[in-house]
């Protein structure tokens, strides 16, 4: 039975891998950070799409997994809280005027003629 704005949860878990996360090159932090996160087969991903993508706008995260591999991440959209404006930086950075040109030793140990 399904409650209006509910979903069922899975009957069954999906099968596990034959390969395990610890097997690929990922760090301990990596490891324990997929661990806190719900993985789901890209199969079960396919099956249950619209239920992952509410389950992630309340801000759970899915990684999805392909034999046994992450391959990708699901997670809530995040908008900028604040919006870049342009300016934000100014007088606060100068840029000397020799910027672009090369120091006396340099050029003569590379063989740059100065223009």
């Amino acid at each position: 039975m399904v409650v209006a704005g509910r979903f069922p949860e899975p009957k069954q878990p999906a099968p596990v891998a034959p390969h395990t996360i610890e097997e690929y090159s990922l760090t301990k932090s990596d490891q324990l950070q997929i661990q806190m996160e719900s993985i789901v087969t890209l199969s079960d991903a396919k099956a249950r799409f619209s239920e992952i993508v509410e389950r992630a706008t309340q801000g759970e995260e899915f990684v999805v997994t392909r034999m046994g591999r992450p391959v990708a991440k699901v997670v809530r959209y995040g908008t900028r809280v604040r919006p870049r404006k342009l300016g934000d930086l100014a007088g606060q950075i100068r840029i000397s005027e020799d910027f672009d040109e090369w120091p006396p030793d340099l050029e003569e140990a590379l063989g740059i003629k100065p223009h």
